[in-house]
């Protein structure tokens, strides 16, 4: 993504400023402002998390601004009516609430939650008590919901310690498939990804926590399949779930 993005980021940078017939102060402003936003969002990119946070405070102080100006310079009166796409007070006032008030609170605390962020202590718990779920898996409940025998190949996955604790690994089905990580296979799970009405199990989530599953029912195959959260599009990514696994095992064996 960053060096996707970087190339049009900077000659945006560098042809803004030519754009300009004519400087004045608020003008100057401006551009030292969207200057500044693309120098925090290529440093966000390239992974600093810091640069995020400065990103949303010169979000917060656009909007103010915004706002600001529509009130003590504009000169038009407030009024609940109007375009949303024409400049006026009502539509800077909206733009601070839903826009610029959520990016100071992330400037400021680093984060949208109420909650405050878990201790090393907590985040050591969750990862072993995930980590002993990913290793015992409930056999007979996921028959139960997938309503067919388990597949061979799922059972050695599943008893591949290493390779299943593995993240942020691929699994190449004609390209690049990102395995974020493997889901325990019991009860719990289920319920916690919203399945329970559903007729899949969810064995992995990809980098954007897209479902990676099997469907349920007795006559159905074991294709393994994902579903897209950006627009709900599914795609098989294996006919099998020994071809899926097969795949898997010599991406890793390339990482290696």
């Amino acid at each position: 993504m960053f060096w996707l993005t970087t190339p049009f980021l900077l000659l945006f940078a560098v042809l803004l400023p030519l754009c300009i017939p004519q400087w004045n102060f608020g003008r100057v402003l401006i551009m030292v402002g969207l200057e500044l936003a693309v120098l925090f969002l290529l440093l966000a990119l390239f992974g600093f998390y810091w640069a995020v946070r400065a990103l949303c405070g010169l979000i917060f102080l656009a909007y103010f601004a915004y706002l600001a100006s529509e009130f003590a310079f504009s000169g038009k009166t407030f009024s609940l009516q109007g375009s949303r796409g024409d400049a006026s007070p009502r539509n800077a006032l909206l733009g601070l609430i839903v826009i610029g008030l959520p990016s100071l609170w992330f400037a400021v605390l680093g984060r949208f939650s109420l909650r405050p962020p878990s201790t090393p202590e907590e985040l050591a718990a969750a990862q072993k008590k995930y980590e002993e779920q990913l290793l015992n898996p409930d056999w007979g409940f996921y028959e139960r919901h997938l309503k067919r025998p388990v597949p061979t190949a799922l059972r050695q996955l599943y008893a591949d310690r290493q390779l299943i604790t593995m993240q942020d690994i691929h699994a190449d089905a004609g390209g690049d498939y990102p395995i974020n990580e493997f889901m325990p296979i019991d009860e719990e799970n289920v319920t916690e990804l919203g399945e329970t009405n559903l007729e899949i199990f969810a064995i992995a989530i990809n980098e954007c926590g897209d479902p990676i599953y099997l469907r349920s029912g007795a006559s159905e195959p074991d294709k393994v399949y994902v579903t897209y959260h950006d627009g709900g599009e599914t795609e098989v990514l294996a006919e099998s779930v020994e071809a899926f696994v097969e795949k898997l095992k010599g991406d890793v064996g390339k990482k290696s």
